[in-house]
């Protein structure tokens, strides 16, 4: 004779798909991603996974990567700060910070982050993602010098100069206040006051 066990297994294979298919979304979403994103391990600070966003905005390829830590692309002054920030946060960085990297070929570029917590295959991991601002912060800078050299010829010019719309003065320099008898920039609002119609 013979015996035989059946075993309905529908259920399991439902749960093998529906996690197959969630493997294939994540590494859709997480490859092809255009912003360079890495998950690390939250103890060893290692690096667990790269996208290739990440290859390209640092230089290192993805295995060079997985042999290296989150230090290892921090600027070395900012390393111990970095390091004690990541243990001390609980849930991760949910708002942006600027940060200061390194890529392989020594540069070094303003990024703006945001990361999670991340149960990675087991291991209690942060997930990274992180946007390349370098150009908008050096735009910053040369609009705040710019800015700087403006606010010197204006303020330091013995002529008188002020700047005003429909609504009234916006500002003045002290020449302009001392020129009209003003001892507070917030008195100087109105150009009828400098300026009286004509009887």
């Amino acid at each position: 004779g013979a015996a035989a066990i059946a075993r309905d297994i529908t259920d399991r294979k439902r749960a093998e798909e529906a996690m197959r298919k969630s493997a294939e979304q994540y590494r859709l979403l997480f490859d092809s991603n255009p912003i360079p994103m890495w998950v690390f391990d939250r103890n060893s600070f290692r690096f667990l996974a790269v996208n290739q966003a990440a290859v390209r905005q640092y230089g290192f390829s993805e295995h060079e990567f997985l042999g290296m830590s989150i230090a290892d692309i921090g600027l070395e002054e900012d390393v111990p700060g970095l390091l004690s920030d990541v243990d001390r946060r609980d849930h991760g960085l949910q708002s942006a910070e600027v940060r200061r990297h390194r890529r392989k070929d020594g540069t070094i570029i303003d990024v703006e982050i945001v990361c999670n917590d991340l149960d990675f295959q087991g291991v209690e991991a942060v997930f990274v993602a992180a946007h390349d601002i370098t150009e908008r912060e050096r735009y910053k800078q040369m609009l705040q010098e710019s800015e700087n050299k403006y606010r010197v010829l204006f303020e330091d010019s013995p002529d008188a100069y002020w700047l005003m719309d429909e609504t009234g003065f916006l500002d003045c320099n002290l020449a302009a206040m001392e020129m009209f008898g003003f001892s507070d920039r917030a008195e100087f609002k109105n150009p009828a006051d400098i300026s009286p119609p004509y009887q």
